[in-house]
């Protein structure tokens, strides 16, 4: 699997920078977009990349702020072909706290059919699945403050944005999984945590993502009713495989010292090969992050381009 980080807030070199994120993706023949940034830029990057942004088959949006799926009209232009995944409630009217909007405009005459709203999580390629079931397993580790939201369609008053509209990507990989996430303002721990429960105590990842056979124990069949569950036949897992990649942003830049250590040490329970940072992480917290991981972890800059 290769990855190329196409827009974040840092740059070196050629390329240019936003406060944003655009990730593509190239997996067993598929070509799949992980968010748009702010602005046509990761489209600009992509050209000097040698990207073809007109190729890409699918496009995941993360949830509906701006500096995730602003570029959406770009890429439409661009590409006509690929479907677009978002989850129910990406449209709806975000606020930040001085009233200012910074959610994504619905324009259905871009989307000719493309746009496809998910209520559960679905596999959209082999080993290839959005997750939209995030509960909040570690409250502390929520982010949320100063964003409101108002349901579509309705005049309401705004209320607290709970970002039930995020969704993450999980890719099934040789000995293990690839979890993908936007802002992570659910979580990154709460996110993991759904990817652990939706995938490895239960039997829904292929033969080659799985260490085992062996006998099914009893709690793995009870966790198969687990409402996380994707609905996809595969093989038991034995033995929970680990996180071949976390990558994303995981929304640390302002948190407290208290609540950033907290995470970390949270994270490093997970058995995490590489630990990609960017965007909303922040750089003083990825330093945080790397002095706990060390080689394992990396910042995924502009231009970054990784092969799993």
């Amino acid at each position: 699997m290769r990855l190329v980080t196409l827009v974040e807030n840092l740059v070196y070199g050629k390329l240019t920078a936003e406060h944003g994120l655009s990730i593509y993706i190239e997996h067993e023949g598929n070509r799949i977009l992980f968010d748009t940034g702010q602005s046509d830029r990761f489209l600009r990057n992509a050209e000097t990349l040698g990207i073809d942004i007109a190729s890409v088959d699918m496009l995941v949006l993360s949830h509906g702020h701006y500096d995730h799926a602003g570029g959406l009209e770009h890429f439409c232009h661009a590409n006509s072909k690929a479907h677009i995944y978002v989850k129910r409630g990406f449209f709806n009217k975000k606020f930040n706290k001085d009233g200012r909007f910074i959610g994504a405009s619905y324009d259905a005459t871009l989307y000719d059919g493309r746009l496809i709203e998910l209520d559960a999580g679905t596999e959209i390629a082999s080993g290839v699945h959005i997750v939209t079931d995030i509960p909040i397993s570690n409250p502390w580790d929520t982010h949320f403050e100063n964003l409101f939201v108002r349901e579509e369609n309705s005049d309401a008053t705004l209320i607290a944005d709970r970002f039930e509209d995020e969704q993450f990507l999980a890719i099934e990989l040789e000995g293990g999984l690839a979890v993908i996430s936007g802002c992570s303002h659910r979580g990154i721990t709460n996110i993991l945590e759904s990817a652990r429960q939706a995938f490895f105590p239960v039997a829904t990842l292929s033969e080659k993502t799985r260490y085992s056979a062996g006998t099914i124990p009893a709690a793995a069949v009870a966790a198969a009713a687990h409402p996380n569950a994707p609905n996809v036949a595969s093989a038991v897992i034995a033995t929970a495989p680990q996180f071949r990649l976390v990558l994303g942003g995981f929304h640390l830049s302002n948190a407290s010292d208290e609540l950033a250590e907290r995470v970390a040490q949270k994270l490093e329970d997970e058995r995490i090969a590489r630990l990609g940072c960017c965007h909303c992480t922040g750089v003083d917290n990825y330093a945080r992050l790397k002095n706990h991981f060390g080689a394992k972890a990396f910042y995924a800059w502009t231009g970054t381009d990784i092969t799993i």
